[in-house]
């Protein structure tokens, strides 16, 4: 937008000073140059092996889910041997969530580089000119005007000069973060899908059988194995989340 030809057009926001209107502006453009950076950091030629490993990990999962449809056919009313194959499902899942994490990580450490130049900090908008002709009504302004939070903010303190360098950074690992979260969300409903069409009519299958060792060792150890998946899944979001809070803040509040 053209702040000239806004304030020149009269068409400023109701209820906002040009002051505020101006510190928003700037607000806009530092956000959007901050964003431009850590994108930039994460394209960089030292994440390519990550982003190389990312693409594989999903090419697996696409794999995985055609495999579906098959055991669905093959052994629909072979509860063992649905259990047998499900088990390994659960296990290659389990080792595609490591590998993707395992990228991840290396996004993250590389989110910290120094070496990308950083974002100025703006200054910040000065005081309108006829603020100390008039004390007296600024004070009553003070007293009878209510609380506004944000009105605050057009008079803070300026930043820290060197506070970019931890902003370019910090939206780098929310950006890590958020594809990580959001991997993990897919898988999570991919297996919620897998329990629900493939392994609990297997259960059911099951308990309508004669017993038999085999087929309760295979159950045994699909359940294991589903269970060592669910406590990756929530181990990496865990991580995640620590790693880039605003990541889990971000994805908290879109659920």
């Amino acid at each position: 937008m053209d702040i000239t030809s806004t304030l020149a057009s009269g068409s400023l926001p109701r209820g906002m000073s040009v002051e505020r209107f101006n510190a928003q502006q700037a607000a806009d453009q530092k956000k959007a140059a901050i964003t431009k950076a850590a994108g930039e950091r994460l394209s960089a030629p030292k994440n390519d092996g990550a982003e190389q490993t990312k693409a594989r990990v999903r090419e697996e999962i696409k794999e995985i889910r055609k495999r579906l449809n098959i055991l669905k056919s093959l052994y629909a009313n072979n509860p063992k041997e649905m259990a047998k194959a499900l088990a390994q499902v659960f296990k290659e899942l389990k080792a595609a969530i490591k590998e993707y994490k395992a990228a991840l990580k290396s996004e993250m450490d590389n989110a910290g580089d120094a070496g990308v130049t950083a974002i100025p900090a703006e200054p910040m908008p000065a005081p309108a000119a006829d603020t100390a002709e008039k004390p007296e009504d600024d004070e009553a302004t003070k007293a009878d005007a209510p609380a506004d939070p944000e009105a605050k903010n057009d008079t803070a303190t300026p930043a820290d000069p060197t506070a970019p360098y931890g902003a370019v950074e910090t939206a780098a690992k929310t950006m890590v973060g958020e594809d990580g979260l959001n991997f993990t969300k897919e898988i999570r409903a991919l297996v919620n899908l897998i329990e629900q069409k493939l392994l609990t009519p297997a259960r059911i299958q099951k308990q309508m059988m004669k017993p038999d060792k085999a087929m309760d060792d295979a159950f045994k150890e699909v359940e294991d194995q589903l269970k060592a998946l669910r406590k990756e899944m929530e181990d990496t979001d865990r991580d995640l989340k620590a790693e880039a809070p605003m990541a889990g803040m971000h994805l908290d509040i879109a659920a």
